[in-house]
């Protein structure tokens, strides 16, 4: 047997009525006579608990509004009636809401008017005292104006003072402008000359090495790329700057080893090896470690895997022990490990 729901209705317009009953079935069915139907049963009922459950106090024409737009906006967007009308009475209950919390916001916009009232006469009590206070300030403000004349004259007498140490300043900031340019001159003057010193050393290294017997400037293609390939990234970068190719220098490098070899000294060989030594110290090139042995005969990976006895030995030290990292070792030996190091060779 269906429970016939009612809710609250208010009389707007007769202020003797207050409030009256009506059936929220009846007009439920009125809006959607389909939820008449057997079928339609549980979304009738869903209805009729969503406008129990809303506590809502709605006037008949407010009802029957809310139900026309649930009809008008599910047709629109078809939708269930129950999704539609639980969106509705969402927004209706927000909108109270609001309203209720403008009320609040009235009701504390009173408080705080009196507590500011109160504050007021505070201040008015507050204000007697302080123009009483202010009243012997003046009095103290007075002697302080006279004081302060004294202070003014001593003030004049230091400006005049300071003036003038300004302009001895200026005179001081011209010179130490002149001498900072002279300064910033005098260094590019020198960075032209020490250019001008490493291009006339490459130079002179180029001469000097063309001098050479033929047999001491013949390396093959191999020599050359395994000297460059022994160059520290420093030494190549420092020759890169230069503007003097690898291959080059791989050339110059060869040959001094094979002057090295020879059992007679030649002037042809001992005037390259002297240019060559001040072109590297133009370039700032230093191909030898602390220890004093070559870079370029620094011990490498497959160096440490081609000999057991050295591979042990760098096992049982502790800053050899990640060798498959080791590449060059000049920066991480010292003289002794590297004089043990090549003792094994």
């Amino acid at each position: 047997m269906e429970t016939k729901q009612r809710v609250d209705i208010v009389n707007n317009k007769d202020p003797q009525q207050h409030t009256k009953k009506i059936s929220v079935v009846q007009v439920v069915e009125e809006f959607f006579p389909e939820l008449r139907e057997e079928k339609n049963k549980q979304e009738k009922s869903q209805i009729l608990e969503l406008l129990k459950n809303s506590q809502l106090k709605l006037s008949p024409r407010q009802l029957r509004s809310i139900l026309e737009d649930t009809k008008l906006a599910a047709q629109k967007e078809k939708k269930s009636y129950v999704v539609v009308l639980q969106k509705i009475i969402k927004g209706i209950r927000e909108n109270n809401d609001i309203k209720q919390n403008n009320i609040l916001q009235a009701q504390k916009f009173q408080n705080e008017r009196k507590n500011k009232e109160k504050e007021q006469t505070a201040l008015e009590k507050k204000q007697t005292t302080l123009e009483k206070k202010q009243t012997t300030l003046e009095k103290k403000q007075t002697t302080l104006d006279k004081k302060q004349t004294t202070l003014d004259k001593k003030q004049t007498t230091l400006e005049k003072e300071q003036t003038a140490l300004e302009k001895k300043q200026t005179t001081l900031d011209k010179k130490q402008t002149t001498l900072e340019k002279e300064k910033k001159e005098n260094r590019n003057k020198n960075i032209l000359k020490e250019e001008m010193i490493r291009r006339e050393t490459i130079k002179a290294a180029k001469e000097s090495y063309q001098n050479l017997s033929p047999d001491l400037k013949q390396h093959s293609p191999e020599e050359i790329n395994t000297k460059i390939n022994a160059l520290s990234p420093n030494t190549k970068a420092r020759l890169k700057k230069s503007g003097l190719s690898l291959s080059d220098y791989a050339q110059f490098s060869l040959a001094r080893e094979k002057i090295a070899s020879l059992d007679t000294k030649t002037p042809e060989g001992e005037a390259f090896l002297t240019t060559l030594k001040k072109m590297e110290k133009s370039l700032g090139i230093l191909e030898k470690t602390d220890g004093g042995y070559p870079l370029s005969n620094e011990p490498r990976k497959e160096t440490f895997e081609q000999n057991p006895q050295l591979m042990e030995f760098a096992k049982n030290d502790e800053s050899l022990k990640s060798l498959e990292k080791v590449n060059v070792l000049d920066d991480k030996l010292n003289i002794k490990q590297q004089q043990k190091i090549f003792q094994l060779f």
